[in-house]
């Protein structure tokens, strides 16, 4: 038997041992310092964002966590997905899909402008599954990032002019 719900607090043992195995899968795990601890202020706590997870016979097989972002363009909220995860073990019996169809279901129902999300370029499966489902992969943007690490020196103005308007506040 397969089941989908919105996750609880005691579900986030379970959704960072999966989170680690995307880490794993997508070739960063040296990149994963969460806790569960950190899971729980961040899900349920801060409600910065929301998941999912499956089960198949009582066993965790898959999770979704998103989050809402907004478009200026049409002035709507939307709604971002961060990972979508299905252990191999059970990929290939639809779970990826129904995740996905749920949080779309979601995006519907609260009159969302946009669902987006990301997958690795070198990922040509989950890339066709995408486009298969009618997803539009994005072209001419490309994505940029800075560390929390990075953090405090991006933040430092850098040129002589924003150096004079930030110490005027």
């Amino acid at each position: 038997m397969v089941t989908i719900k919105p996750a609880v607090q005691d579900d986030c043992g379970e959704i960072l041992e999966m989170i680690k195995e995307l880490a794993d899968f997508e070739k960063l795990s040296d990149q994963v310092t969460a806790t569960v601890d950190d899971l729980v202020r961040l899900l349920f706590k801060d409600k910065a964002g929301r998941a999912l997870i499956v089960r198949w016979d009582g066993k965790p097989a898959g999770y979704c966590i998103y989050f809402y972002n907004l478009s200026t363009f049409k002035c709507k909220k939307g709604i971002y997905i961060e990972d979508i995860f299905v252990r191999p073990e059970y990929r290939k019996n639809g779970i990826g899909v129904w995740m996905l169809q749920m949080v779309a279901r979601t995006a519907a129902e609260e009159n969302c402008g946009r669902l987006e999300w990301a997958c690795l370029d070198w990922n040509t499966y989950a890339k066709e599954l995408y486009s298969s489902l009618g997803a539009s992969e994005q072209s001419g943007w490309v994505s940029f990032r800075v560390d929390e690490n990075e953090l405090p020196a991006f933040g430092t103005p850098k040129c002589r002019c924003c150096k004079e308007n930030s110490e005027k506040g």
